[in-house]
Formats: C-alpha cells, sequence, structure tokens
C-alpha cells in the first residue's frame, strides 16, 4: 500500500466505515510493520508484525474505522529486500473484504511546524497519537542527549530536526541532539507520541543510555 503512494510515506492514516449487522473480527491480510486501530475515536488495540498479530475484535456494528499504520524500516539484506510495506492483502470484516478506504499520508518532515488551533498544557499521562510541544532553555549550544524512558513509542524533533524515533521496549533510552541544532535561550522540542507516554516531560542526562551492548 505504502509504495503505491508518491511520496512514499513512513505513516498514513487509514479510514473507512463500517456498516454491518453485529460486532465481528476485523482482519489484514499482513501489517507491514504496526497498526493501531480506532473505533469511533476510541482505541481498540494495536497489531505488530514481529507478533504475528493481524485480527482483532471491534466492539460494535457500525461506525468510523480509523487504523494508523507505521513503516518500522526495511532491511537491506536477504529476501525481504524491496518488500512493499504497509497494508498487504487487504482487510476483511467477518470474512466479508473491507473497502471503501481513504488513505491519508502524512509527511512526517511537516510534523514539527504543525500548529493546533488550540494547545493544551499536559501535565499527566498522554495516550496517543498525540503531538506535544514543550520549549527547552539553554545557557549556550551543546550536546544533549535526551532522555525517552519514560515516553512510549515515537518521533521527535528539536528545533525544526529530526533526532528520530524511540521505544520504550528499547534496548536504547536516549536521542542525540547535535550542539549546531542547540541555541542559547529558548529551543523547541517537538514529539509525535504514537503509543502512550507515562511522563511528559523533557529530560537530558549527561551521557548516552544505550542498554545493552555487546562486549
Amino acid at each position: 500500500m505504502f509504495d503505491a503512494l508518491t511520496p512514499m510515506p513512513r505513516l498514513a492514516l487509514l479510514r473507512t466505515t463500517v456498516t454491518g449487522d453485529r460486532p465481528g473480527v476485523l482482519a489484514f491480510g499482513e501489517v507491514r510493520d504496526r497498526a493501531t486501530v480506532f473505533f469511533d475515536g476510541e482505541r481498540v488495540g494495536t497489531l505488530q508484525r514481529d507478533h504475528h498479530e493481524r485480527a482483532l475484535a471491534l466492539p460494535r456494528a457500525r461506525g468510523e474505522l480509523l487504523v494508523l499504520v507505521e513503516d518500522q524500516g526495511r532491511v537491506d539484506y536477504g529476501p525481504r529486500i524491496g518488500e512493499a510495506k504497509g497494508i498487504i492483502g487487504g482487510a476483511t470484516l467477518h470474512g466479508a473484504p473491507l473497502t471503501g478506504w481513504d488513505v491519508l499520508p502524512i509527511d512526517l518532515d511537516k510534523v514539527p511546524s504543525l500548529r493546533p488551533t488550540a494547545g493544551t498544557t499536559v501535565d499527566g499521562p498522554a495516550a496517543g497519537p498525540v503531538l506535544l510541544r514543550a520549549d527547552v532553555d539553554f545557557d549556550a549550544p551543546a550536546d544533549l542527549f535526551l532522555d525517552t524512558g519514560e515516553w512510549g513509542k515515537g518521533l521527535a524533533w528539536f528545533n525544526g530536526f529530526p533526532l528520530g524515533r524511540y521505544w520504550r521496549r528499547g534496548p536504547q533510552r536516549t536521542l542525540y541532539v547535535p550542539r549546531p541544532v542547540v541555541r542559547a535561550g529558548a529551543n523547541e522540542l517537538v514529539v509525535l507520541e504514537l503509543d502512550t507516554m507515562l511522563d511528559p516531560a523533557a529530560r537530558f542526562v549527561p551521557r548516552p543510555l544505550l542498554g545493552h551492548t555487546e562486549a
């Protein structure tokens, strides 16, 4: 699915309307690589390729179905080189094809510049997907290490510069912020949290936390 879109996204939102006569099982041919399912705005569950998951139960017979699909990267060796990403093989409900999908590719390069019409201060755990923004001040530019240990899964930008992805499962816990993108005074950190952020706070530590590394 992703490969049919230009430019090819790493994240996309799929939407359709379910008009069944009873709750049933939503199934995909294959998920590559992660799909979070929402029904009428409520999170139903997440399917992950590495867990060999491709089906879950919908709570009601009718409503709006949203699926947030993430491409988590590609391998550069073996038979999986050049494989397609996204939802492979379509979707079914009660075993019947589920059609009428709208696909919204998400341009990650534009995410840091998104500005909500009305922002809300977050002072506790945050359920994703959610876009978070924080202002951080420094006396002078320096290399930094952003601690993501209390965050869930997502992406981060510092002054518009992409720091990379983070994931609570590790092993890496910090993201490197290079000195040239750090300004004296005010700086902006933007985070797209896709899962659940336990503590929405920006913390910087003096050294990288990479988890277990081989000797």
